[in-house]
């Protein structure tokens, strides 16, 4: 809902939680972390950011359906908003990262490793950017879903 408001309050806790849970000087738990963030979430439902760092958490966990989800929900919020609301990093630089981690999950979901390697162990980086293409919610061939745990598509 792009007309729903939010209190100042709401933000600010929103805020506090986020910046608590990701600050360098944090030493809570990653569940501590992981619990913050979604609040922080619920808080503010515009933000992606949040997201992002809960996929980032669900990736070391290796729970991959779960951070393919709070991908998703990231790259469908940073679309939908047009901007994002850390500005530590540009716009492209979250998407990107969003996208990655995105692809890093489905392919660890269909049992590959996290990239896409040579027998040397190199990243294929072509494989890389058109895995991206097929996992990002704006490729055109994205309604190809046969992960049905999870809903994306396979490669």
């Amino acid at each position: 809902d792009c007309t729903a408001v939010i209190s100042y309050d709401s933000e600010k806790e929103a805020r506090d939680l986020y910046w608590d849970a990701i600050s360098s000087s944090s030493t809570f738990s990653v569940n501590l972390k992981a619990e913050m963030l979604q609040g922080s979430a619920r808080r503010n439902p515009f933000i992606a950011e949040p997201h992002v760092y809960l996929a980032e958490i669900e990736l070391q966990r290796a729970n991959f359906v779960d951070c393919a989800e709070h991908g998703r929900e990231a790259l469908r919020l940073f679309y939908a908003m047009g901007s994002h609301w850390d500005k530590r990093l540009p716009y492209r630089q979250w998407i990107s990262h969003t996208r990655m981690l995105l692809l890093r999950c489905v392919r660890r979901l269909q049992g590959k490793t996290s990239l896409p390697l040579t027998q040397d162990g190199v990243v294929l980086t072509n494989l890389v950017v058109e895995q991206m293409a097929e996992v990002s919610p704006i490729a055109a061939n994205s309604s190809k879903v046969t992960c049905s745990s999870c809903a994306l598509p396979s490669f």
